[in-house]
This record gives C-alpha cells, structure tokens and sequence, in this order.
C-alpha cells in the first residue's frame, strides 16, 4: 500500500510534488499568493465549506461529520 502511495498517477504531471520528491500536503501553497487562497477560503463559505477547510493543511473531520450528520430531510 505504501508502495502505492507514492507512485505518481498517469494524469500527474512533470513539476508536481509527487514526481519531483517535494512537499505532498504543502506544495500547493507555493503555486499561490495568499490572496489567491484567501479567495478560494471565500468561495468554500458560499457552500458552507469553509467550516470543513480553511487555510490550514488538514481538514476539519469534526465538522465534516456534523455536516454530513445534518443531511436532507425530505418533506
């Protein structure tokens, strides 16, 4: 499984992190200015996502599960 995690997939491209041994979880960050991720953080709020991900590396597993735990109730 390790194995397979660090094997590029076909779509991967040549400068990506997985290709060139960079920073997995934090290579992005170099590819945009902070304005450019502030509004990506805004438009994750029109969808309520922002709650999930924000400026920070991981998720946020506790809200996603709240989220997911409201669902649709159907009328």
């Amino acid at each position: 499984l390790k194995a397979m995690l660090k094997t590029p997939s076909r779509t991967s491209r040549e400068h990506s992190a997985i290709n060139n041994g960079a920073d997995l979880i934090n290579g992005w960050r170099k590819e945009l200015t902070q304005d450019q991720i502030k509004r990506a953080i805004d438009i994750l709020a029109v969808f309520g996502l922002d709650q999930i991900y924000n400026d920070t590396l991981s998720p946020n597993i506790k809200q996603a599960e709240r989220l997911l735990g409201q669902g649709v109730q159907a009328t």
